[in-house]
């Protein structure tokens, strides 16, 4: 009888054991879920989106609503691209149990599709980041490319449409793009609508890289580019070598930009480094070199500033002298330059291209002949 009476009193201790630390628990969770609740919600860092915007889409999860578990949900950048995909980032700061402060970084919009009235904006990985009635500044808009219907925070919905097949294609199927094709399951439309996705993104991607912004990329119906800036159309021809052509525009931009005609590039490549610039029925040859890696940048630098230590002069590139062309007549008597590479012009009178103190302005590797316009490697 003793021996039950014992029994029963251990069993009573365990049970008032586990009741304290049951209503510990609870308390806890009260004071978790009670005291770390948001009610207020600070956004910043956006200036695509509204604040209400980004509000909602963070608080669709329900849990959000806990201060402690929204700022360990957005530490992990994979849940922010899950459920964020027009961010590229979110930083999440308590400022009290009840306040927290959301700091955003927004995936720049690169370029845009006129669909009817709207304005289809994309982010650099062919994310539909916002469908608007607003046109806004400073970002290209696509042309000759057909869109269905566009969702937003889904990729483009681009259709190649019926493209002639080009002698690359030809090529390409020769090679074994056909059984690339079936290896990866894609219809033979599901194909080329992605070789188009791919040439918009790229493009625009790149351009955006390097500062660069046309008024509008056309892709013609061989799916070759052209960009069109406010004086100048520049010819790319189709998505090859895109990252070299668009460095080497980036570098003479600045020379050409104010002229009316046509730039052509469509066979620049890492062989081949002559584009033309076509005003009229003048025709300029820019001779650039291949776009270097940041890494033969820096070599590069450090070997002229250990030629400009040798010389004790340090200068801003090659210079300019008259012998690099040569000056004639023609039949009728008029004077007639001709620079190193073969362009000729009857403006011999007067420079074009040269500073406030009347030298002609070099980039370190080359310079525009002050005559005819082109620009010399030296």
């Amino acid at each position: 009888m003793k021996e039950i009476t014992t029994y029963g009193k251990k069993r009573r201790r365990i049970g008032k054991i586990i009741g304290a630390l049951a209503g510990i628990a609870v308390l806890a969770a009260l004071v978790v879920f009670g005291l770390f609740r948001v009610r207020h919600m600070k956004i910043s860092g956006n200036s695509i989106y509204s604040s209400t915007d980004i509000q909602n889409a963070v608080m669709q999860d329900g849990l959000c609503k806990n201060t402690l578990y929204l700022m360990w949900k957005y530490k992990d950048d994979s849940r922010v691209e899950e459920e964020l995909p027009f961010l590229s980032s979110v930083e999440v700061e308590m400022l009290s149990p009840s306040e927290v402060e959301i700091r955003v970084y927004e995936k720049p919009e690169v370029g845009y599709f006129l669909n009817g009235t709207d304005y289809i904006y994309f982010d650099r990985d062919g994310l539909i980041v916002e469908v608007s009635k607003k046109l806004r500044e400073n970002i290209p808009k696509i042309t000759g490319v057909t869109i269905t219907k566009p969702i937003k925070y889904e990729k483009i919905p681009v259709r190649a449409g019926n493209v002639p097949e080009t002698d690359s294609k030809k090529e390409e199927a020769e090679t074994g793009s056909e059984k690339s094709m079936e290896a990866s399951g894609m219809t033979a439309e599901e194909a080329a609508n992605q070789e188009v996705f791919d040439a918009v993104v790229d493009i625009t991607k790149i351009l955006n890289k390097n500062e660069l912004v046309p008024k509008e990329i056309k892709f013609d119906k061989k799916q070759e580019i052209t960009l069109y800036f406010e004086n100048m159309r520049v010819k790319l021809g189709k998505n090859m070598d895109m990252e070299d052509k668009l460095m080497v525009l980036k570098s003479v931009y600045e020379k050409v930009k104010q002229k009316e005609g046509v730039l052509h590039m469509e066979g620049y490549s890492s062989d081949s480094q002559t584009v033309t610039f076509k005003k009229g029925e003048t025709e300029e040859t820019l001779e650039v070199e291949k776009p270097k890696k940041p890494e033969e940048d820096e070599a590069e630098t450090e070997r002229e500033s250990e030629s400009e230590t040798e010389s004790g002069d340090v200068g801003t590139g090659a210079a300019y002298s008259e012998s690099d062309g040569t000056f004639s007549t023609d039949a009728d008597g008029t004077p007639i330059y001709t620079d190193k590479n073969g362009n000729t012009t009857p403006n011999v009178d007067g420079y074009q291209y040269t500073d406030e103190d009347g030298k002609v302005i070099t980039d370190g590797y080359g310079y525009i002949d002050p005559y005819t316009g082109a620009y010399i490697l030296k």
